[in-house]
């Protein structure tokens, strides 16, 4: 009957709406769990213009171990620094600038 379908709807949209505060809730306080985790990891680099600085590269030659390869390439000197986290790097032999986040540089 029609009541009954009402309410059907009614309790149908707030056991939704229930569940959607449950999943709102949960992402946040995931998301600032995280938060805290990346502050306890992230180490504060303090890279000015004009430093010079080995650039993180976790690729390696099929064939050769990851542990006998060089993960490091570099020196590279920082040219701009774009963002707080992003810099511009320009290889100390010459070659192309590259843009790279300050968490790859060493």
């Amino acid at each position: 009957s029609y009541a009954e379908i009402k309410d059907y709807v009614f309790d149908l949209k707030d056991r939704l709406r229930r569940s959607f505060d449950v999943v709102k809730k949960n992402l946040t306080e995931a998301a600032k769990k995280q938060e805290i985790r990346r502050e306890k990891i992230s180490k504060d680099k303090n890279i000015k213009l004009n430093d010079f600085v080995y650039l993180y590269t976790p690729t390696f030659k099929q064939g050769t171990s990851k542990k006998l390869s060089k993960l490091n390439t570099g020196p590279f000197k920082v040219t701009k620094i774009i963002s707080p986290v992003n810099v511009e790097i320009e290889p100390v032999s010459g070659g192309s600038m590259k843009r790279v986040h300050i968490d790859r540089l060493t």
